[in-house]
């Protein structure tokens, strides 16, 4: 999981323990000196629980980890690639990720070679 970013959080990213359960911050700014972000995190039926955590997003101020603690959650992307037939090295082969179908379709230069239009899904 990648590490809690507070400002991504700030912008509406989203957040998770590192559990996997959702998390819901309701401030950042709690008057708690050691825990200013306060949240909701759901357990396995959705049943919000509040929480406490450091600016780090640590659910421990002394600097001992927990599964408890805040990460940025994975997020879900989707694209198009094409595939060629041929080495790698050649200038036909493609090495884009397309958002849409009709993008990659569009970017097919040598029709003899090309296999098929595929879609791909990762998570960052």
């Amino acid at each position: 999981m990648k590490p809690f970013d507070m400002e991504a959080a700030k912008a509406g990213a989203p957040v998770v323990t590192g559990e996997g359960q959702k998390v819901r911050i309701v401030c950042f700014d709690a008057k708690r000196p050691s825990y200013p972000i306060v949240a909701l995190v759901s357990d396995d039926n959705g049943i919000e629980s509040v929480s406490i955590f450091t600016l780090e997003g640590c659910t421990n101020h002394h600097g001992i980890n927990s599964r408890n603690d805040l990460f940025m959650a994975p997020v879900k992307k989707t694209g198009w690639v094409n595939i060629h037939r041929g080495s790698c090295n050649s200038r036909d082969t493609s090495v884009g990720i397309y958002l849409t179908k009709e993008q990659a379709l569009s970017n097919v230069h040598n029709k003899s070679e090309y296999v098929a239009t595929v879609k791909v899904e990762w998570e960052e």
